[in-house]
Order: structure tokens, then C-alpha cells, then sequence
């Protein structure tokens, strides 16, 4: 971590300018840069000034970080918007929005996906336009991760972007039974064949995991797009 990044997580805008001339291209040990670190910390004068320097710019690896009291995984490729969509930093996405749209983290996930998977509705009404209809490497869309997540109103908005849309590749989940003394995880192969659509996700779902998929599963029933 370099001066710059900790002027950019405390939102010390003097600073900032000042250092960004020397760090600019300067990424701390897990990839991230301070533009980065500004965008999840929702810093939009921060962010300002560090688009010129930054913009553009991906995590160099994979790593897990703190915001708030919650930890997080971030993958190789991430950018600064996908950072800020994923903590529903609206006045950062609409920043970012113009330099970082339709880029997308290793394997594939755009700021958009992220937005979905976590339920963010306002960062999805900002992004679904642009970024609406992306599919990352399995072919999975935003819409296929809110089902997945479980994100009824994530879901509603994005129907009718994504309807129909169907996965490129097989998919396998991990599923975990815990207990007091233990956590054990299975592997299971082929979860989410090639070919699925968001409903069909929705199904496997419901048969896979713990959760009310029932609203979604009802919601996606009503498109015949989905029911093929």
C-alpha cells in the first residue's frame, strides 16, 4: 500500500494531487490501484482526480479486501468501475461509466454482473444499457447471476434485456453442508449444463440450494423466451 492509495481510501484530495503525479502507475500487492480504492470507498472527489492517471487500469491479480465490516474476493482484470458497482457507489459508476464500461474482469464479469449479484438495483439501472446483454466466458448474464443470487427485484429489471439469453459452457457449483464441528464442500459437476437459461438456472437452484427461488421461478415462467 503507497501514500497515495491511503490519501485515496481517506479521501484526502490535497494530497491525491499531489502524489498521483509520482504513483500514478503503482498497484499495491493484491493488483488494486488507488483509483480503485477510491471507487470502493465511494471518494467521488477522489475519483475525480485520479481518473486521468488511472482510468482504464485492471487489477494485476486476485485478492481479498475489507469494506465496512465485510470481506470481499475480487478477481484478475478488475477495474475501478466494477469496484464501485459492486458497493453501489452511484456517483462513482456515473464517473467511471464514460472510461471503463464493457471492460470485464478474467473471466469475464462486468461491472454490470456484479451489480446484479449483489442486488443493486440503482447500479443496474445505470449500467444495464450499456453493459445489458455481455456474457462472461461460461455465457452466463447479469440476469443469470441475479437468479442465482437470489435478487427478485435484480431480476425484474433486467427481464427484459436479457430474456432468453442462454449459457456457452457447462458450469459447476460448490455446495456446503455445515455443522458445529465441520464444513464440508462438494463439487458438483455439470450444475448448469451448456444451454441454460435464467429460468432453467433458477430450477437447478431451487433443487441445489437453500433459499426461496419460488418468485423468481414464477416471474421467468411468464416469458415463453425462457421456457426454451
Amino acid at each position: 500500500t503507497t501514500a497515495l492509495m491511503l490519501a485515496a481510501h481517506y479521501g484526502h484530495v490535497d494530497i491525491v494531487k499531489e502524489l498521483v503525479k509520482h504513483e500514478y502507475n503503482v498497484h499495491d500487492t493484491r493488483g488494486r490501484t488507488a483509483l480503485m480504492i477510491a471507487a470502493a470507498w465511494g471518494k467521488i472527489n477522489v475519483v475525480r482526480d485520479l481518473i486521468p492517471f488511472q482510468k482504464g487500469m485492471q487489477t494485476t491479480g486476485d485478492g481479498e479486501y475489507e469494506a465496512g465490516e465485510q470481506g470481499f474476493w475480487f478477481n484478475k482484470g478488475s477495474t475501478a468501475l466494477i469496484f464501485a458497482s459492486r458497493h453501489c457507489k452511484l456517483n462513482v459508476i456515473k464517473e467511471l461509466i464514460e472510461h471503463e464500461s464493457r471492460m470485464h474482469d478474467e473471466f469475464g464479469g462486468t461491472a454490470l454482473m456484479w451489480a446484479a449479484r449483489h442486488g443493486h438495483t440503482q447500479a443496474i439501472s445505470l449500467l444495464m444499457e450499456r453493459e445489458g446483454r455481455m456474457q462472461n466466458e461460461r455465457g452466463w448474464t447479469a440476469l443469470m447471476w441475479a437468479v442465482h443470487s437470489i435478487k427478485l427485484e435484480a431480476v425484474k429489471l433486467l427481464i427484459e434485456y436479457e430474456k432468453g439469453m442462454k449459457s456457452t459452457r457447462e458450469s459447476e457449483t460448490i455446495q456446503h453442508n455445515s455443522s458445529s464441528l465441520s464444513v464440508i464442500f462438494n463439487v458438483i459437476p455439470d450444475s448448469f449444463p451448456s444451454g441454460s437459461t435464467a429460468l432453467a438456472i433458477a430450477k437447478k437452484c431451487n433443487k441445489l440450494f437453500v433459499g426461496n427461488y419460488h418468485p423468481i421461478i414464477n416471474l421467468l415462467s411468464q416469458y415463453p423466451e425462457e421456457r426454451y
